[in-house]
This record gives structure tokens, C-alpha cells and sequence, in this order.
């Protein structure tokens, strides 16, 4: 499992809440406006670090789309997940059309090379 930088800033949140309420136990004991703010905080923080879970791509997804010297690669999109590694590549007035790319812990790779490749869908499964 890799952390993204959510991860680190919730981890520093929870040690930072962690000391502030040591220290203000130790000096003057518990009060409610600072018991509502570290909550806050504590919530803040929380919600941060789940936002970052959901929208982490996994360790290792690749994509690339490239299309060079006159290449085209149009309505022909890319959805990977799980460590997928994808390649769309058009090159030398090559064309891909409507031939979009699924990939789940898989690798695919299309490469039109001075020809054609039309309505030619990829569903790759590991």
C-alpha cells in the first residue's frame, strides 16, 4: 500500500492533537473550546486522508497516449486500475479511432503505425 502526501498530513495531525492534549492536561487541565477545536481538526484531517484514499491511482498504473508526425488518437479513451500498464500510440499519419483501452492489472498496447485502427475496443483482465 503506498501513502500519498494526505497520509503524511493526517499521520502529523494526529501526533500534533496527540501533544496539544498532553500539554493541556499537564499545565491546566481540559477545556471545551480547545476540546472543539481539536475535533475539528481531528475531522479535517480524517476527511482529508479518506478524499486521498479513493483518488490515489495504485502503485504502477501507467498510461500513455502519444501521437506523433501527423498521428492521430481521437474519441478513443483510457481507463486503468490496479497496476495496469497501457500504450496508445499513433504515429507516421497512423489514426486511432474510437477504440478506447480497459485495463485491470494488465498491459495493452495499441500502436497504429501509418495505418488504421478503428472502432477496436481493448478490455485487458489480469
Amino acid at each position: 500500500m503506498r501513502f500519498g502526501p494526505a497520509a503524511y498530513a493526517a499521520s502529523s495531525t494526529v501526533l500534533g492533537l496527540a501533544s496539544a492534549i498532553l500539554v493541556n492536561l499537564i499545565t491546566s487541565g481540559w477545556s471545551w473550546p480547545l476540546a472543539a477545536f481539536l475535533g475539528g481538526v481531528s475531522v479535517a484531517s480524517g476527511l482529508l486522508l479518506w478524499i486521498d484514499r479513493r483518488t490515489a491511482t495504485p502503485a504502477g498504473t501507467r498510461v500513455s497516449v502519444t501521437a506523433t508526425r501527423g498521428g492521430k488518437v481521437i474519441r478513443s479513451g483510457v481507463r486503468a486500475s490496479r497496476g495496469a500498464q497501457v500504450d496508445q500510440r499513433a504515429t507516421d499519419a497512423g489514426e486511432i479511432d474510437r477504440s478506447p483501452v480497459r485495463a485491470s492489472g494488465a498491459a495493452g498496447n495499441q500502436t497504429a503505425d501509418g495505418g488504421t485502427i478503428s472502432e477496436s475496443p481493448l478490455d485487458l483482465r489480469e
